[in-house]
C-alpha cells in the first residue's frame, strides 16, 4: 500500500457562480484501504471526485459502493473512505445567503442536497475539462488560478445545464425526471425501491423522495401499487388474461395480496369487477 501525501493545491472563488473551490492533485498511485469503520473520516465541503475508466470504491458507515465513468459527490459531513487511483478532487462550498438568488444556486440547493455519496453523469468533454485542471498545475501561479477557474466554472455550468435545462426551470419538478420515474414505474418486471430509482436518476435517495412527494404527494410503494392495481384494472376490461396472468404481468409479489389490495381499493373482487364491465 502507498499513500502519498497531496502534492498541490489551488485555491480560489468564483464570484459569480457564488462559491469557494480547493482543487487537490495527488502525486503517484494512491489508495486508502478501510481497515474498519473508524477511520471513516468526513469534510465540511463537498468533495467531487472524476471517475473514468478505473473505479472508485466509497465506504460509508452504511454501504459500500462502485461508481465509475461519472463524478461521484461526496456531501459535506458524510463520514466516509475511498479506495481509488491517483486523481484530482475538487473541494467546494458555494454561498447560501446570497440576497439576489439565483437559478445556478436554485439548482446548487436542489441537486446538492444530500446526505449521501451520488454520481454525477459526465461526459468525455467533462472529463477534458478535468484535463485541463490537471495540466493548471504545471502552470505559473498567475495563470494556473485562471485556467483552473475556467475549468471549473465550465464542470459545474455543463452540470447546471444536464439537469437543468428548461427555462425558469423548477427543480423539484424538473419534467426530465418526472418522464425517467414513469418509464421505471412502467416497467413492471423490475423489482423498484427508493435506492434503485434514485440511482437510476443520478441523485440521492432523499432527492429522489424529494420529487415523488413534490409531484405525486405518495411514497414510492404507494405509486407502484396505484399504478399496477389501474394496469391490472385495464387488464380485466379489456383482456382474456386470467387473474393469475395480470398478476403476474403487474408483479404482485402474490394473487392473495392482490386481492386484498384490489377488494380494498375497487369495492370488489376482481372477478367481479370484470363482470360488471365499465360500470364500475
Amino acid at each position: 500500500m502507498s499513500n502519498n501525501r497531496i502534492s498541490k493545491n489551488l485555491k480560489f472563488k468564483i464570484d459569480e457562480l457564488s462559491f469557494e473551490a480547493t482543487i487537490e492533485k495527488s502525486v503517484g498511485h494512491t489508495e486508502t484501504y478501510p481497515s474498519d469503520l473508524k477511520n471513516l473520516h468526513y469534510h465540511v465541503m463537498y468533495e467531487v471526485l472524476p471517475v473514468e475508466d478505473d473505479p472508485i470504491i466509497i465506504h460509508t458507515a452504511e454501504s459500500v459502493s462502485e461508481h465509475k465513468n461519472c463524478f461521484v459527490c461526496i456531501p459535506p459531513f458524510c463520514r466516509h473512505r475511498t479506495i481509488r487511483k491517483s486523481q484530482l478532487r475538487i473541494l467546494f462550498s458555494y454561498d447560501k445567503t446570497q440576497p439576489k438568488v439565483t437559478d445556478f444556486q436554485q439548482f446548487m440547493d436542489f441537486f446538492f442536497s444530500g446526505t449521501e455519496p451520488f454520481e454525477i453523469p459526465a461526459t468525455s468533454t467533462l472529463f477534458h475539462m478535468c484535463g485541463e485542471i490537471d495540466n493548471a498545475f504545471e502552470l505559473p501561479d498567475e495563470l494556473a488560478g485562471h485556467a483552473a477557474t475556467s475549468a471549473l466554472k465550465l464542470i459545474f455550468c455543463n452540470i447546471y445545464k444536464h439537469h437543468a435545462t428548461a427555462k425558469n426551470a423548477n427543480y423539484v419538478t424538473n419534467e426530465s425526471y418526472l418522464v425517467k420515474i414513469d418509464d421505471i414505474i412502467n416497467d413492471f418486471q423490475k423489482d423498484i425501491n427508493l435506492q434503485s430509482l434514485a440511482a437510476s436518476l443520478h441523485l440521492s435517495t432523499k432527492q429522489a423522495s424529494r420529487i415523488l412527494q413534490k409531484n405525486y404527494k405518495k411514497k414510492l410503494s404507494e405509486i407502484l401499487i396505484e399504478k399496477r392495481l389501474s394496469v391490472a384494472a385495464e387488464l380485466l376490461l379489456r383482456s382474456t388474461k386470467s387473474v393469475s396472468q395480470i398478476v403476474e404481468y403487474v408483479n404482485f409479489p402474490s394473487e392473495r395480496y392482490f386481492y386484498s389490495l384490489f377488494k380494498k381499493t375497487f369495492g370488489c373482487t376482481p372477478c367481479k369487477y370484470r363482470k360488471s364491465g365499465s360500470k364500475l
